[in-house]
Parts: C-alpha cells; structure tokens; sequence
C-alpha cells in the first residue's frame, strides 16, 4: 500500500515535527537487451531547483518504456508485480520512492499506460492517476476519446474548489483555483472560466446564479463554493463533457486546439496533486507548442514546491531541458553497443539550446535538408560566389559560411 509505506518510511517526521520530502531515489530498467540500467533521479538541492528531471533522448530508446516500468514498479502490477519480481530477480527500486501518489499524464495515441486501480488489489484506489485519451468501456474494453480531457477537466474543476474550501484553514496552502487562473490568464486571454449547464425545458436550481451566452447557461466557477453541500446535485446539473469554458465580455473566449489541451492539462493537473505528489509526463511536446511547453514548466515549479511534490518528464525538447539543472537530465543514448544513461556533462541549467542538442541528438553527425540542398546547388553551379549572387535578398549569413565552406571542400576556394 503506498499509504503504508509512506507512513513506515516518514512517519518519525511527523513526531519530530519534520516536513515530509520526496528523497533522490534509483530507478533499475530492465533494458531492450534484458540488461539493467539504472536511472538516478535526484530530487535534493540546497540552491538549483531539483524539482522536475528530465529523461531525453532520440524516439524509440525507451524512454516511454523507463515511465511504464515506473508506475508498474510503484503499483505493484504488471512487470511491477512482486512474484514476476521475484520470478526475474528483479530489484527495482533502491528504495522504494516515498510518494503518496503517483499522476500519470500522456496524450499519445500509442501509450498503454495504466489507466487506474480497479483491477487492483491495492486499498488506495486514490494513490494513481491517468489523464490521457484512453477509457474503459462499458463491456470492459479499453477505447480512445478525444473528448475525455474536456470531460476530465470539468471534473477537475469541480474538485479543485472544493479542495480548496477543504483545506482553506491550513495557514500558507497554496489556493489551487487562483494557481491556475494566474498560470492561464498568461496564455489565454479571459475574465472568468465556467461550466456549461445542461439544456432544460424548466428553471432548475442554478439557473439564478447562471450566466446566458447564446441562449446557453454557463456557471460561473466563483459561485460552486455556495453550493459545495450540494456539489453533486452541480455535477449532474453540467454538461461535463464541454469541458471548462472561458469567458471574456460576456462571450465564449475561442481556443485554438493548443490551448484547449493546454488548459485541461492545466487544470487536470492542479486538481489531482497533494502532498508528496509524483507527477509523470510522457513527451509534452506531443501536445503543447515550445510555448506552452514553458508555461507549463512554470505551472508545475509553482505548484510543485508548496505540495512538497516532483516531477519526471520523458521529452525530446530542448526548452524544457534547459529548464532543469544537469544533475537533473538523465540522457538516454546508444549507439549500438546497448543503452546508456548518462548526465550531460556540462550544465543544462540556462544552457546553450544548439549545445545541448548536439551533445544529446548528434546534430553535428547528422546533415541537414538545407546542407544537401546547398551541396546539390553547388556541384551543378561549381561556383560558391555564383551561388550567393543567384541567391541575391533569400541568404542568410549561415547560408553564406556553409557556402564558403562547401566550396572549399569541393572546388578548393
């Protein structure tokens, strides 16, 4: 139980009047050649912030694979289970990570995730979370819908402020609902964010208190807390699967499909942590554009400090391993002779872009499109200054140095 573990591993601090903190743990991979890797996530900073660490590395090395042996490994469950542990003599933790939940979030077609505990021996059905396009049917099937983070956020909304109305009594806990509009507000442009009601023939009991938009009703999110005794009367009133709306000047604020995932996740996100909280994201880039890919590193260093709470990131993308410290990358390479992790070894923290792409990528090794387009204009012209005259107003300064450079590798000038 990852209850009881916890207490067995913390529970003195509490007697001691000592913050629980999630510790550096080894995560131990079983590897595409059955030999075992170990990944070092570091957690513990007196200055950098330790908070998010990062997994990076080209696709198809694992790194989705290390995430997925992760969450089993906690849960106990598929290659996690303790008599296939046993079976391959397996250790996959060096100790096992004292989180009290784990918040599990990808939104590729292709991932096979767990998707909750019912199937589960475990007590805590509460101690793993799955945002992502996958659901169960109803004959037991797993199926995938696009409008399950819609349906997903408006849950979330709801209890995020009911959490917070829960625990508003705790001196100095961080208020979830104003976390996300502060985080937002800087990517959309919008007064208040509501919840669209369900159409009805008659005046029910939120119509008072509801807002018309287009011969629509929407509730406003600064009125649930007058109604949280009666918050499931307010669920089934909504219409969840519309997801949380956005309002401006009395108008549905439009989003772009970006933005629309960007605040589900957001909200998603914000709702399901508490304290000692794990949260696992499978290659955000999928999902968010290098923007938002920003905003949501910001959203996860500020909720993530008052939870005592961390988080692990499989991605390709550069903007975000910038904003992690070196000790924090864990960089997944082969190249031919079997995995290797390995920390950069120079610090990512503010770091070169170009830098940490050709240490990670190989971009040096590798040509690109506008490389072979240049060499196959050059050996028909023969000349690199008749090829920077023809090219007249369209070059650029690195055109002109590849140019030189081209022409000295084939024609010697």
């Amino acid at each position: 139980e990852s209850g009881s573990s916890k207490a067995f591993q913390d529970g003195y601090l509490i007697f001691n009047k000592i913050s629980s903190e999630i510790r550096d743990f080894q995560l131990n991979i079983v590897a595409k050649d059955s030999n075992v890797r170990a990944i070092p996530f570091k957690f513990k900073s007196s200055l950098l912030p330790y908070d998010i660490n990062v997994i990076i590395g080209p696709n198809g090395i694992g790194k989705s694979h290390s995430l997925k042996s992760l969450v089993e490994y906690w849960l106990q469950t598929g290659m996690g289970d303790i008599s296939v542990l046993k079976e391959n003599k397996h250790i996959p933790f060096d100790e096992r990570p004292n989180i009290s939940k784990l918040v599990l979030v990808s939104y590729s077609p292709f991932e096979d995730f767990n998707l909750d505990m019912e199937d589960n021996n475990l007590r805590d059905k509460q101690a793993y979370q799955y945002f992502g396009f996958r659901q169960k049917r109803n004959d037991g099937s797993i199926g995938i819908s696009r409008n399950l983070p819609a349906l997903n956020s408006s849950n979330s909304l709801l209890d995020m402020v009911l959490d917070d109305e829960k625990y508003k009594f705790i001196r100095g806990r961080v208020n979830k609902l104003n976390t996300v509009n502060e985080v937002l507000k800087s990517a959309i442009d919008y007064e208040q964010c509501a919840l669209k009601l369900k159409p009805s023939e008659r005046p029910t009991f939120f119509s008072h208190q509801a807002v018309s938009i287009n011969s629509e009703q929407f509730f406003l999110i600064e009125d649930i807390s007058t109604w949280l005794p009666n918050i499931d009367l307010l669920r089934d009133a909504c219409s969840l699967n519309d997801g949380v709306v956005f309002i401006k000047n009395n108008n549905i604020v439009p989003l772009s499909s970006g933005q629309r995932l960007f605040a589900y996740i957001v909200v998603n996100v914000v709702a399901s942590i508490r304290d000692n909280s794990l949260i696992v994201i499978d290659e955000p880039e999928l999902f968010l554009h290098p923007t938002l890919e920003i905003e949501f590193v910001g959203l996860l260093k500020k909720i993530l400090k008052p939870f005592r709470s961390k988080a692990i990131l499989a991605t390709h993308s550069l903007s975000i391993t910038r904003e992690v410290p070196s000790r924090c990358v864990h960089i997944f390479h082969d190249e031919g002779e079997g995995l290797e992790i390995l920390p950069p070894p120079f610090e990512t923290f503010g770091g070169n872009v170009q830098r940490i792409s050709s240490y990670i990528f190989g971009d040096k090794s590798i040509s690109k499109p506008f490389d072979e387009w240049l060499e196959l204009q050059l050996k028909g012209i023969g000349d690199p200054e008749k090829l920077i005259e023809m090219l007249d107003e369209e070059i650029n300064e690195e055109m002109i140095m590849k140019i030189m450079s081209l022409g000295k590798k084939y024609h010697g000038r």
